[in-house]
């Protein structure tokens, strides 16, 4: 597909950047299921395949997040998450004190 590269370019930053980043979005529990897309130019065929595939993509996300899916590639970056953030509001205990009083009350600390 000539305008494939435009595409997967977000989806390969989904994938492979947004599990390594410590943000807020990423923070402890987010999983990525997949990915889906196609540019609007790459004809009617081509975004008819790509919603099916979006749509399956859904079903899996509702398949994943009823029964709690775990995706073993990616629970080592939550782990590591957990310890980072966990140690920030510990450090932060006087300044943050809110948000040490949550994460106490999960037992995070």
């Amino acid at each position: 597909m000539r305008f494939g590269s435009r595409i997967q370019r977000p989806n390969s930053y989904l994938e492979n950047y947004v599990p390594r980043y410590r943000g807020m979005v990423y923070c402890l529990t987010h999983e990525l299921t997949g990915s889906a897309g196609v540019s609007i130019r790459s004809g009617a065929k081509s975004f008819e395949n790509a919603k099916k595939k979006a749509f399956r993509l859904g079903e899996a996300l509702a398949r994943n997040i009823e029964s709690r899916r775990i995706y073993k590639t990616q629970s080592r970056a939550h782990q590591e998450n957990r310890v980072y953030f966990r140690d920030l509001v510990k450090m932060h205990k006087e300044d943050w004190g809110n948000e040490y009083k949550y994460w106490e009350k999960k037992g995070w600390t």
